[in-house]
């Protein structure tokens, strides 16, 4: 979202950083939906593929920006 934007130059370094520690992140599931006008709460689990049996949890804000839905709201990485 806007709000969270970064430089790309930043955001692509900070993705480099965690697939070279971690591995590429693959999601298992989106839940507890929650929407209210243009703002919505989600809960997602995902994993790294160094560590497949590891699962992470994580509480997502969602805007509607643009007639897109787009996460606002940083996830361990």
């Amino acid at each position: 979202c806007r709000e969270q934007q970064g430089k790309k130059d930043d955001v692509l370094a900070r993705q480099r950083d965690s697939v070279a520690k971690s591995g590429e992140r693959y999601v298992d599931g989106v839940g507890n939906v929650v929407v209210t006008g243009d703002r919505a709460t989600a809960k997602a689990t995902y994993h790294f593929n160094n560590a497949p049996d590891t699962l992470v949890g994580a509480d997502l804000v969602l805007v509607r920006e643009d007639g897109s839905w787009k996460i606002c709201s940083a996830t361990p990485g």
